[in-house]
Parts: C-alpha cells; structure tokens; sequence
C-alpha cells in the first residue's frame, strides 16, 4: 500500500474514537428521544463528503467488492419495506419510521465511510486502526476500574443511569447501557483474538486487549458479553492452521474437556446475574414473555413485518434477539437477507484469515471474524445490531476488512479474492493516485 492520506488516517482514528466513547446526544421531544445522535453520527457527514469529492471516476466503494450482491438488494429492499409499512400502518409516526429505518441503513453507510478511509489511508491504516482501539481500550477501562473501585457508577458525560436503558454494572466514558458497555469490551477482546492470530508480534499486545475485555464485560455485569469472549477464546485456540480444515480435534477434544470441568466445578459456585438460576431465567423469561408474543406478531406479518419503529404500544420496545428483530423490522424475505449479509461477511472473513498472503489482510479478516462471531451470539438474547454502540464497533470492524478484501487482488472489481488461491496481491497505488 502507499503512504496514503494523513487525513484519512486522522479521519479513521476519529470515527473509532467517536463510536467508542460517544455518549447518547437527545435530540428533545419524546418520539426523537428514541434516536439519539452520537458524535460518529455527526463526523460521518464531513467523511463522506471528503470521500465523494476525492473518488476517482473509476473508483467503487471497497464495500462493493465483499457485500455485493447482496448489498444493493437489502438497500433497496429495507426502503421499499419501509414505504410500505408507513402506508399500512400511519399510527406510526413517519418520523419514528424514518429514524429506525435510517438507523439501520446508517449502517451501511459506515462501512463504506471506514472501508473508504482506510483505503485511502495506505500504509498509515493499520497502524492508525490498531491505535485508536487501543486508545479507546485504554480509556474506557481506567473509568470502568474507577468506578469498581469507588463505587461511583455513571457515565463521564451523556445520558445518566436514570435514563430509560437498561442499567447495572460500571459504563463507559458516554455509553450507559449495560450491553453497550458489555459488547465494547467483546470487540476490544476481539481486536485483541485478531492480534494474536493474525501477527506473532502482536501477542503481547493481543493478550492484554483479551484481559481488558473480559475484565471490563465481567465488572459490567454483561454476561452474553462474557460468554461471546470466551467464545472466541476457544475458537483462537481451537482454530486449525491445516489448509481445508477449521478446527484442531486434539485441541478441541481439550477445549470440551476442560470446559465441561468448568461448568461442573465452577458454574454452580457462580452468583449473581451469572449464577445459574439468575442464567435461567434470564432465558426463559425473555421466552416466556417476549419471544412467544412477537414471533406471533411476526408470524401475523409476515410480508412487510412491523417495520422498523414498529415496536410500540403493548409490545416491547426490543426483541432481544436479532433473528426475530430482523423479521419484526422488514419481513421474512428483506428480515433474512439482512441477517444473510453478516453471515456472509463471517464466512468470507474467515476463509480470507486463512488465505491471506499479507499480515495486513490477515488481520483485518480476523477482526471482522472475531466481532463478527460476538455480534451474532450475543443477538440470541440482545438486538445487537440495532444498539448503537454494538452495531456501530462492529460495523467498523466489517468497513476495514472490506478495505483490507478488497486490497488483497490484483484487480478487485473483476477478481475478488476466493478461498482457493490464485490471487496476487494488489498494490494500491493507482487507486489511491488523486486522492487527498
């Protein structure tokens, strides 16, 4: 790659910052309370702007290159849904539409921004991308350990505990929900998993990002959190490095043994919200009382769904799960392809974390492998792609293994990388010729 953009690499630095300590701006008025702006928000506005304005004529969004075809499709498909359930149903707000359907297509939006800066970034990428976690890693777990250790729970700045979000535990410098808090340190973990896998000098560093977000997950009280790092611990020392297969059955026949003397040994001692009676409930309550009800209301329609915004008066205002909030939001057929889209950028971030020729491609694979692995475990009991601070992280993590993707072929639009080699590693340098 080239030596690239400063501002770009600032840009990058400074969307990822923003996501991790943002607190939650209210915008005023109780239907607009329901979509709070964040600073990536407001950043976002200028990044794309810079992106349009130096994109050569040639050019296509990085994020084309590994969500494609499916991206067009969904775009197209959440508008076109969202119409609909407006007409059908008025009794919703169009504002209240508008701000959750534009919410989800922000997510798009972003992996483009990021894919796009960090292209355009060149050799100052990773190391920018790596810093600002590492920063936001830093920061948010010196006010976590604060907190424990004073007792004085609440955000630096932002929204309080007494807002209506869900509330235990330490939180983050801007981010007071318990889940936000929880899934900020499975992607710190993550970016630690991806450390460690993808470069042998990164170990080091690697490890301690792992003990920071198990540490900052488990005084957060977040235990999906919890259990999508240890997850992802197992599957980093289960991995197999043999060519055409996934997992080492020696070390997953160690990684079942000793996991199951854990659970017999340990998890009975447990207490608290990770005790097993207090695990228990939190599933079968959410069974019981939400899951029943809204796979009903999804199963009554099945075409369009609620549409987004749709959760409003005697029913919750969140799934807890994001298979079922997907199908809630835009329908069966657009609900499935939404979910298909992250499937698809797993499986081909970790087939790209097995064939990859550069440390560089590597790793941005595995980050997007790792967050994407936490995000869609912890959507079985949380609408993990819905809560901002959740979404948002992992987001960028998919935007930089898109640059990373799309980097990793001589010609990108014609040839995109595939699991069975072939491919020569692309140099950037006419890509990037004319940009800022």
């Amino acid at each position: 790659m080239t030596a690239g953009s400063k501002l770009a690499a600032l840009a990058l630095m400074a969307m990822i910052l923003a996501t991790a300590v943002s607190p939650r701006i209210r915008l005023g008025g109780s239907e607009a309370q329901l979509v709070d702006l964040r600073l990536q928000d407001l950043i976002l506005i200028p990044v794309m702007a810079y992106l349009l304005f130096t994109r050569r004529r040639d050019g296509r969004s990085p994020a084309r290159y590994l969500l494609r075809p499916l991206l067009p499709a969904l775009l197209l498909g959440i508008v076109a849904v969202t119409l609909t359930v407006t007409l059908l149903h008025p009794e919703v707000s169009v504002l209240r539409r508008v701000g959750f359907a534009g919410r989800t297509l922000e997510l798009f939006v972003l992996v483009m921004a990021v894919a796009g800066l960090y292209w355009r970034a060149g050799d100052r990428a990773l190391k920018c991308t790596l810093r600002a976690f590492h920063l936001a890693a830093i920061a948010n777990t010196l006010w976590v350990l604060y907190q424990a250790a004073t007792g004085n729970i609440g955000t630096l700045f932002g929204s309080t505990i007494g807002d209506a979000v869900e509330s235990y535990g330490p939180k983050l410098l801007g981010e007071p929900s318990a889940f936000g808090t929880g899934q900020f340190f499975a992607i710190t973990a993550a970016v630690g998993l991806a450390e460690i896998r993808a470069d042998k000098t990164r170990r080091l560093t690697g490890w301690l990002m792992v003990a920071a977000g198990f540490t900052g997950a488990t005084l957060a009280e977040s235990r999906i959190s919890m259990g999508a790092i240890l997850a992802g611990v197992v599957l980093l020392l289960t991995f197999s490095r043999i060519k055409g297969q996934v997992l080492n059955p020696f070390r997953l026949t160690m990684m079942v043994l000793l996991g199951t003397a854990a659970a017999l040994v340990v998890v009975p001692r447990l207490g608290g919200r990770i005790s097993v009676e207090d695990l228990e409930y939190g599933v079968t309550g959410r069974a019981d009382t939400i899951w029943s009800v809204l796979l009903q209301e999804s199963a009554d329609h099945p075409f369009v769904g609620l549409g987004a915004g749709g959760l409003v008066g005697d029913l919750r205002s969140e799934a807890h799960n994001i298979y079922l909030r997907a199908v809630l939001d835009f329908g069966w057929f657009i609900g499935a392809l939404f979910i298909a889209v992250f499937v698809v950028a797993l499986v081909r971030a970790y087939r790209e974390s097995k064939n990859a020729t550069t440390a560089e491609a590597r790793l941005g694979a595995t980050l997007a492998f790792f967050a994407l692995t936490s995000v869609l475990i912890s959507g079985f009991v949380q609408d993990a792609l819905t809560a901002v601070t959740s979404s948002h992280l992992t987001i960028l993590t998919v935007g930089i293994f898109a640059a990373t993707y799309a980097s990793s072929c001589q010609n990108p639009e014609k040839h995109p990388p595939t699991a069975r080699g072939g491919r020569r590693v692309l140099t950037v340098q006419g890509s990037l010729n004319g940009r800022a």
